[in-house]
């Protein structure tokens, strides 16, 4: 796989992380965080699916969960109450 591929894809996959995790964090209520985070695995699963074609159902199916537990520990913890 060439530099510059392995760049876009480290790009990209920061982007689908930092833009969700970004919002949640700016509007902190529970529906925006559920919302968004529904919304960017519906986004992700697509764009793996149209757009990874060497990958099997499994893999898009395991990098799918994978990114929907790091969205929703995210969605977690910033809804848990401040302990002061």
């Amino acid at each position: 796989m060439p530099f510059a591929e392995r760049l876009w894809m480290g790009a990209i996959g920061g982007a689908a992380l930092i833009g969700p995790m970004l919002l949640m964090l700016l509007y902190r209520d529970q529906n925006t965080s559920i919302i968004t985070a529904s919304g960017s695995m519906s986004l992700f699963t697509l764009v793996l699916g149209f757009g990874a074609r060497e990958l099997g159902g499994k893999d898009i199916l395991a990098a799918t969960a994978a990114y929907a537990a790091v969205l929703i520990a995210f969605v977690g913890s910033s809804l848990a109450p401040v302990v002061s």
